[in-house]
């Protein structure tokens, strides 16, 4: 066996490397299933995405009513 494969865990499957990335938790994890599973059914990770959805939303919101200030700012503008 070459020094590459005992590196890398060689033929063995069961020892994979390769990891799992939660961008909304800002989290490694195995990259199985059930560890996948696991951390987005646990509570952290439903509370996270929440807190997320929710300020997205706000961001949405405040653009929103930024573009019709904007805009009403504008035909003000125009107007005078």
């Amino acid at each position: 066996m070459s020094h590459a494969q005992r590196k890398k865990g060689g033929n063995e499957p069961w020892r994979n490397k390769e990891r799992h990335y939660c961008s909304v938790c800002n989290a490694w994890m195995a990259s199985d299933r059930q560890s996948i599973l696991l951390h987005e059914n646990g509570k952290k990770h439903r509370e996270a995405v929440e807190f997320d959805l929710k300020r997205r939303r706000e961001e949405k919101s405040k653009k929103e009513k930024d573009k019709k200030n904007l805009n009403s700012l504008f035909a003000k503008i125009n107007g005078a």
